[in-house]
């Protein structure tokens, strides 16, 4: 025990003076303009004079679209809209809750906001009564044709 312990301070400080060397080496070379070893693994420098990209994640909170769902599925109805910009705002509301959903244009004045993709109506009909106990109202089952 004790022997260890009176190795590991001047290993200790071997490893560091080492460590900080590498890095002050490397900051030395990239002053120097020798970054060729980032240029080879697809990092490069700016130019001078040139902003720099603004590279931005995607927008969170989107409604999807999604085409229509296969006969013989099941889905439940959240809204039927007229207009599509409330089905998008519909849409968000839910995902705000946290509630998984995708818009379908049924035709070109309607725009359903929709739950699941259920084999079985029961699978839905499981789930409605969940989201009825979590306080949602006028849901209904929508079955494809």
């Amino acid at each position: 025990m004790a022997m260890t312990s009176k190795y590991f301070l001047p290993v200790f400080i071997i490893l560091l003076v080492f460590f900080s060397c590498r890095d002050s080496n490397q900051q030395q070379e990239l002053d120097e303009g020798g970054a060729s070893e980032f240029v080879e693994q697809g990092i490069e420098e700016e130019e001078p004079g040139r902003q720099a990209e603004i590279r931005q994640s995607p927008p969170r909170n989107l409604p999807i679209s999604f085409g229509k769902i296969r006969p013989g599925e099941y889905a439940i109805l959240m809204g039927k809209y007229k207009n599509p910009k409330d089905a998008i705002a519909r849409s968000r509301e839910l995902r705000r809750l946290r509630i998984n959903n995708y818009i379908y244009q049924e035709s070109e004045k309607s725009y359903l906001v929709l739950i699941g993709h259920f084999v079985t109506e029961s699978q839905a009909l499981k789930r409605k009564q969940y989201l009825e106990k979590k306080g949602f109202k006028n849901l209904q089952i929508y079955a494809a044709r």
